[in-house]
Protein backbone atom coordinates (compact mmCIF):
# COMPACT_ATOMS: atom_id res chain seq x y z
CA UNK A 1 0.00 0.00 0.00
CA UNK A 2 2.88 2.37 0.71
CA UNK A 3 4.25 1.75 -2.78
CA UNK A 4 0.84 2.52 -4.29
CA UNK A 5 0.48 5.72 -2.25
CA UNK A 6 3.94 6.95 -3.26
CA UNK A 7 3.33 5.95 -6.90
CA UNK A 8 0.03 7.85 -6.94
CA UNK A 9 1.65 10.98 -5.47
CA UNK A 10 4.50 10.81 -7.98
CA UNK A 11 1.95 10.47 -10.78
CA UNK A 12 0.18 13.65 -9.66
CA UNK A 13 3.45 15.50 -9.08
CA UNK A 14 4.24 15.79 -12.79
CA UNK A 15 0.81 16.07 -14.37
CA UNK A 16 2.08 16.93 -17.86
CA UNK A 17 4.27 13.83 -18.14
CA UNK A 18 1.57 11.57 -16.70
CA UNK A 19 -1.05 13.09 -19.02
CA UNK A 20 1.06 12.37 -22.12
CA UNK A 21 1.37 8.68 -21.20
CA UNK A 22 -2.31 8.43 -20.24
CA UNK A 23 -3.27 10.03 -23.57
CA UNK A 24 -1.23 7.40 -25.47
CA UNK A 25 -2.94 4.55 -23.62
CA UNK A 26 -6.36 6.23 -23.90
CA UNK A 27 -6.00 6.65 -27.66
CA UNK A 28 -4.83 3.05 -28.11
CA UNK A 29 -7.73 1.58 -26.16
CA UNK A 30 -10.33 3.93 -27.68
CA UNK A 31 -9.31 3.31 -31.30
CA UNK A 32 -8.75 -0.43 -30.84
CA UNK A 33 -12.16 -0.95 -29.21
CA UNK A 34 -14.00 1.07 -31.86
CA UNK A 35 -12.12 -0.63 -34.71
CA UNK A 36 -12.47 -4.13 -33.31
CA UNK A 37 -16.15 -3.59 -32.53
CA UNK A 38 -16.77 -2.54 -36.13
CA UNK A 39 -14.91 -5.57 -37.46
CA UNK A 40 -16.61 -8.15 -35.26
CA UNK A 41 -19.98 -6.49 -35.89
CA UNK A 42 -19.49 -6.70 -39.66
CA UNK A 43 -18.55 -10.39 -39.36
CA UNK A 44 -21.65 -11.05 -37.25
CA UNK A 45 -23.77 -9.29 -39.86
CA UNK A 46 -22.28 -11.43 -42.65
CA UNK A 47 -22.76 -14.64 -40.70
CA UNK A 48 -26.29 -13.78 -39.56
CA UNK A 49 -27.38 -12.98 -43.11
CA UNK A 50 -26.13 -16.33 -44.38
CA UNK A 51 -26.33 -18.58 -41.31
CA UNK A 52 -29.13 -17.10 -39.20
CA UNK A 53 -31.57 -16.71 -42.06
CA UNK A 54 -30.83 -19.67 -44.28
CA UNK A 55 -28.03 -22.26 -44.07
CA UNK A 56 -27.80 -22.64 -40.27
CA UNK A 57 -24.62 -23.03 -38.25
CA UNK A 58 -24.77 -26.74 -39.08
CA UNK A 59 -26.78 -28.55 -41.71
CA UNK A 60 -27.69 -32.22 -42.04
CA UNK A 61 -28.57 -33.62 -45.47
CA UNK A 62 -28.06 -36.65 -47.69
CA UNK A 63 -24.56 -37.31 -49.02
CA UNK A 64 -24.07 -35.33 -52.22
CA UNK A 65 -27.01 -32.99 -51.73
CA UNK A 66 -24.87 -29.86 -51.38
CA UNK A 67 -23.09 -30.63 -54.66
CA UNK A 68 -26.31 -31.48 -56.48
CA UNK A 69 -29.33 -29.77 -54.93
CA UNK A 70 -32.10 -31.84 -56.51
CA UNK A 71 -35.29 -33.08 -54.89
CA UNK A 72 -34.18 -36.71 -55.36
CA UNK A 73 -31.44 -36.22 -52.75
CA UNK A 74 -33.63 -36.57 -49.67
CA UNK A 75 -33.49 -38.61 -46.46
CA UNK A 76 -36.10 -40.04 -44.11
CA UNK A 77 -37.25 -37.85 -41.24
CA UNK A 78 -38.46 -38.84 -37.81
CA UNK A 79 -39.10 -37.05 -34.53
CA UNK A 80 -36.46 -39.04 -32.63
CA UNK A 81 -33.83 -37.60 -34.98
CA UNK A 82 -34.79 -34.03 -34.16
CA UNK A 83 -35.15 -34.83 -30.46
CA UNK A 84 -31.59 -36.19 -30.36
CA UNK A 85 -30.12 -33.11 -32.06
CA UNK A 86 -32.11 -30.76 -29.81
CA UNK A 87 -30.70 -32.59 -26.77
CA UNK A 88 -27.11 -31.81 -27.81
CA UNK A 89 -25.60 -29.06 -25.69
CA UNK A 90 -25.37 -25.64 -27.42
CA UNK A 91 -28.16 -26.40 -29.96
CA UNK A 92 -30.85 -23.72 -29.75
CA UNK A 93 -33.11 -24.66 -32.69
CA UNK A 94 -33.57 -27.40 -35.30
CA UNK A 95 -35.67 -26.73 -38.39
CA UNK A 96 -36.66 -29.45 -40.92
CA UNK A 97 -36.89 -28.28 -44.52
CA UNK A 98 -37.93 -29.37 -47.98
CA UNK A 99 -36.19 -27.08 -50.47
CA UNK A 100 -36.68 -27.07 -54.22
CA UNK A 101 -36.71 -24.67 -57.16
CA UNK A 102 -39.83 -23.86 -59.12
CA UNK A 103 -41.61 -21.31 -61.30
CA UNK A 104 -44.19 -19.07 -59.65
CA UNK A 105 -46.88 -17.53 -61.81
CA UNK A 106 -49.55 -14.92 -61.21
CA UNK A 107 -51.44 -13.33 -64.08
CA UNK A 108 -48.92 -12.76 -66.86
CA UNK A 109 -45.96 -12.58 -64.46
CA UNK A 110 -43.61 -15.55 -63.89
CA UNK A 111 -40.55 -15.74 -61.61
CA UNK A 112 -38.07 -18.42 -60.64
CA UNK A 113 -38.32 -19.02 -56.90
CA UNK A 114 -37.01 -21.23 -54.12
CA UNK A 115 -39.75 -23.18 -52.38
CA UNK A 116 -39.12 -23.79 -48.68
CA UNK A 117 -41.30 -26.33 -46.93
CA UNK A 118 -40.93 -25.65 -43.19
CA UNK A 119 -42.37 -26.48 -39.81
CA UNK A 120 -43.83 -23.03 -38.91
CA UNK A 121 -42.96 -23.20 -35.20
CA UNK A 122 -39.47 -24.67 -35.70
CA UNK A 123 -38.67 -22.18 -38.46
CA UNK A 124 -39.71 -19.26 -36.26
CA UNK A 125 -37.39 -20.50 -33.50
CA UNK A 126 -34.59 -20.82 -36.04
CA UNK A 127 -34.85 -17.66 -38.16
CA UNK A 128 -37.48 -15.51 -36.35
CA UNK A 129 -39.58 -15.73 -39.52
CA UNK A 130 -42.69 -14.44 -37.77
CA UNK A 131 -40.87 -11.18 -36.90
CA UNK A 132 -40.29 -10.57 -40.62
CA UNK A 133 -44.03 -10.63 -41.36
CA UNK A 134 -45.15 -7.22 -42.65
CA UNK A 135 -48.61 -8.08 -43.98
CA UNK A 136 -51.17 -10.85 -43.48
CA UNK A 137 -50.84 -13.86 -41.17
CA UNK A 138 -48.11 -16.34 -40.31
CA UNK A 139 -48.05 -19.92 -41.60
CA UNK A 140 -50.43 -22.52 -40.19
CA UNK A 141 -49.17 -26.11 -40.42
CA UNK A 142 -52.74 -27.28 -41.18
CA UNK A 143 -53.39 -24.63 -43.83
CA UNK A 144 -51.91 -24.59 -47.36
CA UNK A 145 -51.35 -20.82 -47.33
CA UNK A 146 -47.87 -19.58 -48.23
CA UNK A 147 -45.54 -16.67 -47.37
CA UNK A 148 -43.76 -14.64 -50.03
CA UNK A 149 -40.81 -12.27 -49.83
CA UNK A 150 -41.89 -8.64 -50.22
CA UNK A 151 -39.77 -8.07 -53.35
CA UNK A 152 -41.07 -11.29 -54.92
CA UNK A 153 -44.67 -10.30 -54.18
CA UNK A 154 -44.01 -6.85 -55.66
CA UNK A 155 -42.46 -8.33 -58.83
CA UNK A 156 -45.44 -10.64 -59.29
CA UNK A 157 -47.80 -7.77 -58.41
CA UNK A 158 -49.85 -9.77 -55.92
CA UNK A 159 -50.90 -9.36 -52.31
CA UNK A 160 -52.40 -11.25 -49.38
CA UNK A 161 -55.47 -13.24 -50.45
CA UNK A 162 -54.31 -13.78 -54.05
CA UNK A 163 -53.48 -17.29 -55.26
CA UNK A 164 -50.23 -18.25 -56.96
CA UNK A 165 -49.45 -21.16 -59.30
CA UNK A 166 -46.27 -23.14 -58.56
CA UNK A 167 -44.77 -25.39 -61.26
CA UNK A 168 -41.71 -27.58 -60.83
CA UNK A 169 -40.34 -31.11 -60.69
CA UNK A 170 -41.15 -33.60 -57.96
CA UNK A 171 -39.50 -36.72 -56.59
CA UNK A 172 -38.04 -39.12 -59.20
CA UNK A 173 -39.07 -36.92 -62.12
CA UNK A 174 -42.74 -36.61 -61.23
CA UNK A 175 -44.48 -33.37 -62.13
CA UNK A 176 -45.12 -30.88 -59.36
CA UNK A 177 -47.86 -28.28 -59.57
CA UNK A 178 -50.17 -26.53 -57.17
CA UNK A 179 -52.34 -23.48 -56.57
CA UNK A 180 -51.70 -21.84 -53.19
CA UNK A 181 -53.24 -18.80 -51.50
CA UNK A 182 -50.88 -16.09 -50.26
CA UNK A 183 -51.29 -16.00 -46.49
CA UNK A 184 -48.69 -13.33 -45.70
CA UNK A 185 -45.82 -11.15 -46.93
CA UNK A 186 -42.42 -11.21 -45.22
CA UNK A 187 -39.51 -8.78 -45.56
CA UNK A 188 -35.96 -10.20 -45.52
CA UNK A 189 -32.95 -7.98 -44.82
CA UNK A 190 -31.08 -9.63 -47.70
CA UNK A 191 -32.49 -8.34 -51.02
CA UNK A 192 -31.32 -11.51 -52.77
CA UNK A 193 -33.45 -13.69 -50.48
CA UNK A 194 -36.36 -11.24 -50.47
CA UNK A 195 -36.89 -11.53 -54.21
CA UNK A 196 -36.89 -15.33 -54.48
CA UNK A 197 -38.01 -17.04 -51.24
CA UNK A 198 -41.39 -18.66 -50.67
CA UNK A 199 -42.43 -20.57 -47.53
CA UNK A 200 -45.14 -23.19 -47.13
CA UNK A 201 -45.97 -25.73 -44.36
CA UNK A 202 -43.74 -28.77 -44.73
CA UNK A 203 -46.51 -31.33 -45.20
CA UNK A 204 -47.84 -29.39 -48.23
CA UNK A 205 -44.31 -29.10 -49.64
CA UNK A 206 -43.96 -32.89 -49.30
CA UNK A 207 -47.27 -33.37 -51.08
CA UNK A 208 -46.21 -30.90 -53.80
CA UNK A 209 -42.93 -32.79 -54.38
CA UNK A 210 -44.54 -36.28 -54.03
CA UNK A 211 -42.40 -37.06 -50.98
CA UNK A 212 -43.39 -39.26 -48.08
CA UNK A 213 -41.91 -38.33 -44.70
CA UNK A 214 -38.66 -37.09 -46.26
CA UNK A 215 -36.54 -33.94 -46.07
CA UNK A 216 -33.84 -32.27 -48.10
CA UNK A 217 -32.15 -30.87 -44.98
CA UNK A 218 -32.18 -30.22 -41.26
CA UNK A 219 -30.78 -26.79 -40.39
CA UNK A 220 -29.36 -26.29 -36.90
CA UNK A 221 -28.85 -23.05 -35.01
CA UNK A 222 -26.29 -22.88 -32.21
CA UNK A 223 -26.16 -20.72 -29.12
CA UNK A 224 -22.41 -20.21 -29.55
CA UNK A 225 -20.78 -20.75 -32.95
CA UNK A 226 -17.36 -21.08 -31.28
CA UNK A 227 -18.47 -24.58 -30.16
CA UNK A 228 -19.45 -25.48 -33.71
CA UNK A 229 -16.87 -28.26 -34.16
CA UNK A 230 -17.81 -30.08 -30.95
CA UNK A 231 -21.53 -30.10 -31.80
CA UNK A 232 -20.80 -31.21 -35.35
CA UNK A 233 -18.75 -34.19 -34.11
CA UNK A 234 -21.59 -35.29 -31.79
CA UNK A 235 -24.10 -35.17 -34.64
CA UNK A 236 -21.77 -37.01 -37.04
CA UNK A 237 -21.50 -39.82 -34.47
CA UNK A 238 -25.27 -40.24 -34.59
CA UNK A 239 -25.39 -40.62 -38.40
CA UNK A 240 -22.24 -42.68 -38.95
CA UNK A 241 -22.56 -44.99 -42.00
CA UNK A 242 -26.12 -43.88 -42.77
CA UNK A 243 -25.39 -41.92 -45.97
CA UNK A 244 -25.90 -38.61 -44.16
CA UNK A 245 -23.61 -35.59 -44.50
CA UNK A 246 -23.12 -33.03 -41.70
CA UNK A 247 -21.61 -29.68 -42.73
CA UNK A 248 -20.98 -26.44 -40.85
CA UNK A 249 -21.48 -22.97 -42.32
CA UNK A 250 -17.77 -22.65 -43.17
CA UNK A 251 -18.16 -25.61 -45.53
CA UNK A 252 -21.53 -24.45 -46.79
CA UNK A 253 -20.26 -20.90 -47.47
CA UNK A 254 -16.45 -21.20 -47.89
CA UNK A 255 -16.19 -17.85 -49.70
CA UNK A 256 -17.67 -16.07 -46.68
CA UNK A 257 -15.35 -17.90 -44.27
CA UNK A 258 -12.30 -16.98 -46.36
CA UNK A 259 -13.42 -13.36 -46.64
CA UNK A 260 -13.85 -13.07 -42.87
CA UNK A 261 -10.52 -14.76 -42.20
CA UNK A 262 -8.64 -12.48 -44.61
CA UNK A 263 -10.31 -9.33 -43.29
CA UNK A 264 -9.70 -10.40 -39.70
CA UNK A 265 -6.00 -10.86 -40.48
CA UNK A 266 -5.82 -7.34 -41.91
CA UNK A 267 -7.58 -5.99 -38.83
CA UNK A 268 -5.12 -7.68 -36.50
CA UNK A 269 -2.20 -6.24 -38.47
CA UNK A 270 -3.70 -2.73 -38.20
CA UNK A 271 -4.16 -3.18 -34.45
CA UNK A 272 -0.58 -4.42 -34.15
CA UNK A 273 0.69 -1.28 -35.94
CA UNK A 274 -1.44 0.89 -33.65
CA UNK A 275 -0.10 -0.84 -30.55
CA UNK A 276 3.46 -0.59 -31.86
CA UNK A 277 3.10 3.18 -32.18
CA UNK A 278 1.62 3.37 -28.68
CA UNK A 279 4.40 1.14 -27.31
CA UNK A 280 7.07 3.51 -28.60
CA UNK A 281 5.13 6.46 -27.15
CA UNK A 282 4.96 4.80 -23.73
CA UNK A 283 8.62 3.76 -23.97
CA UNK A 284 9.71 7.31 -24.83
CA UNK A 285 7.73 8.73 -21.92
CA UNK A 286 9.24 6.19 -19.51
CA UNK A 287 12.79 6.95 -20.65
CA UNK A 288 12.11 10.68 -20.27
CA UNK A 289 10.69 10.06 -16.79
CA UNK A 290 13.76 8.04 -15.72
CA UNK A 291 16.23 10.60 -17.10
CA UNK A 292 14.44 13.52 -15.40
CA UNK A 293 14.51 11.74 -12.05
CA UNK A 294 18.07 10.38 -11.98
CA UNK A 295 19.14 12.79 -9.22
CA UNK A 296 15.97 11.97 -7.25
CA UNK A 297 16.80 8.27 -7.50
CA UNK A 298 20.39 9.01 -6.45
CA UNK A 299 19.18 10.70 -3.26
CA UNK A 300 16.87 7.75 -2.54
CA UNK A 301 19.79 5.35 -2.98
CA UNK A 302 22.05 7.50 -0.79
CA UNK A 303 19.64 7.30 2.16
CA UNK A 304 19.50 3.50 1.87
CA UNK A 305 16.64 2.65 -0.51
CA UNK A 306 17.28 -0.47 -2.57
CA UNK A 307 17.37 -0.51 -6.37
CA UNK A 308 14.53 -3.01 -6.60
CA UNK A 309 12.29 -0.80 -4.47
CA UNK A 310 12.85 2.16 -6.81
CA UNK A 311 12.12 -0.13 -9.76
CA UNK A 312 8.93 -1.32 -8.02
CA UNK A 313 7.90 2.30 -7.45
CA UNK A 314 8.35 3.14 -11.14
CA UNK A 315 6.48 -0.04 -12.06
CA UNK A 316 3.46 0.93 -9.94
CA UNK A 317 3.49 4.51 -11.27
CA UNK A 318 3.35 3.21 -14.84
CA UNK A 319 0.60 0.71 -14.01
CA UNK A 320 -1.51 3.47 -12.43
CA UNK A 321 -1.07 5.66 -15.51
CA UNK A 322 -1.90 2.70 -17.77
CA UNK A 323 -4.93 1.74 -15.69
CA UNK A 324 -6.37 5.26 -15.80
CA UNK A 325 -5.78 5.40 -19.59
CA UNK A 326 -7.49 2.03 -20.10
CA UNK A 327 -10.49 2.98 -17.96
CA UNK A 328 -10.95 6.35 -19.69
CA UNK A 329 -10.54 4.82 -23.16
CA UNK A 330 -13.11 2.14 -22.35
CA UNK A 331 -15.60 4.60 -20.80
CA UNK A 332 -15.40 6.98 -23.78
CA UNK A 333 -15.78 4.17 -26.33
CA UNK A 334 -18.72 2.46 -24.60
CA UNK A 335 -21.44 5.02 -25.53
CA UNK A 336 -20.34 5.02 -29.19
CA UNK A 337 -20.25 1.22 -29.39
CA UNK A 338 -23.58 0.89 -27.56
CA UNK A 339 -25.26 3.45 -29.86
CA UNK A 340 -24.13 1.81 -33.11
CA UNK A 341 -24.85 -1.64 -31.67
CA UNK A 342 -28.51 -0.65 -31.24
CA UNK A 343 -28.63 1.71 -34.25
CA UNK A 344 -26.37 0.24 -36.97
CA UNK A 345 -24.98 2.63 -39.55
CA UNK A 346 -26.75 2.02 -42.89
CA UNK A 347 -24.72 2.26 -46.08
CA UNK A 348 -26.06 4.07 -49.11
CA UNK A 349 -25.11 4.38 -52.76
CA UNK A 350 -22.53 2.12 -54.36
CA UNK A 351 -21.42 0.45 -51.13
CA UNK A 352 -25.00 -0.56 -50.36
CA UNK A 353 -25.40 -2.00 -53.85
CA UNK A 354 -22.21 -4.06 -53.48
CA UNK A 355 -23.33 -5.50 -50.15
CA UNK A 356 -26.79 -6.30 -51.52
CA UNK A 357 -25.21 -8.12 -54.46
CA UNK A 358 -23.46 -10.37 -51.95
CA UNK A 359 -26.79 -11.03 -50.25
CA UNK A 360 -26.04 -8.99 -47.12
CA UNK A 361 -28.02 -6.26 -45.45
CA UNK A 362 -26.17 -2.94 -46.12
CA UNK A 363 -25.52 -2.02 -42.49
CA UNK A 364 -22.51 -1.69 -40.18
CA UNK A 365 -23.51 -2.91 -36.71
CA UNK A 366 -21.04 -2.64 -33.82
CA UNK A 367 -20.48 -5.78 -31.75
CA UNK A 368 -20.90 -5.51 -27.98
CA UNK A 369 -18.93 -8.38 -26.47
CA UNK A 370 -17.17 -8.22 -23.07
CA UNK A 371 -14.44 -10.52 -24.36
CA UNK A 372 -12.73 -8.03 -26.62
CA UNK A 373 -12.92 -5.26 -23.98
CA UNK A 374 -10.94 -7.49 -21.64
CA UNK A 375 -8.51 -8.67 -24.33
CA UNK A 376 -7.65 -5.11 -25.41
CA UNK A 377 -7.04 -4.04 -21.80
CA UNK A 378 -4.80 -7.07 -21.19
CA UNK A 379 -2.88 -6.32 -24.40
CA UNK A 380 -2.17 -2.75 -23.29
CA UNK A 381 -0.98 -3.88 -19.85
CA UNK A 382 1.34 -6.45 -21.47
CA UNK A 383 2.79 -3.69 -23.66
CA UNK A 384 3.33 -1.50 -20.59
CA UNK A 385 5.13 -4.31 -18.75
CA UNK A 386 7.34 -5.02 -21.77
CA UNK A 387 8.20 -1.35 -22.17
CA UNK A 388 9.26 -1.26 -18.49
CA UNK A 389 12.03 -3.82 -18.97
CA UNK A 390 14.73 -1.41 -20.22
CA UNK A 391 13.90 1.40 -17.71
CA UNK A 392 13.98 -1.11 -14.84
CA UNK A 393 17.35 -2.45 -16.02
CA UNK A 394 18.73 1.11 -16.18
CA UNK A 395 17.51 1.74 -12.61
CA UNK A 396 19.14 -1.52 -11.44
CA UNK A 397 22.46 -0.37 -12.91
CA UNK A 398 22.24 3.15 -11.50
CA UNK A 399 25.33 4.25 -9.52
CA UNK A 400 24.63 6.44 -6.47
CA UNK A 401 27.52 8.93 -6.97
CA UNK A 402 26.88 9.32 -10.66
CA UNK A 403 23.15 9.81 -10.05
CA UNK A 404 23.79 12.51 -7.39
CA UNK A 405 25.96 14.44 -9.87
CA UNK A 406 23.32 14.30 -12.59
Amino acid sequence: MNYLKMAWRNTLRNKARSSITMASVFLAIFLSLITRSMQIGSYDNMINNVVGAFTGNIQVHKNGYWDEKIIDNVFSYNDSLVNYIESVDNVSAVAPRVETFALASYGNKTKGIMVNGVDPDAEDRFSKLKDKLIKGNYLDKDHDGILLGASLASNLKLSVGDSIVILGQGYHGSSAAGLYPVRGIVKFPSPDLDKRLMYMPIKYAQEYCSLDNQLTSLVIKLTDDKKNYKVKEQIIGKFDKEGIEVMDWRELAPELAQQIEADNGQGIIMLAILYLIVAFGIFGTLIMMINERVREFGVMLAIGMKHYKIAALVFFETLIIGFVGVVLGTLFSLPIIAYFHNNPYRYTGEMAMIMEQYGMEPIMPFAFEPGYFVSQAITVFIIIVLMLIIPVISIARLKTIKALRA
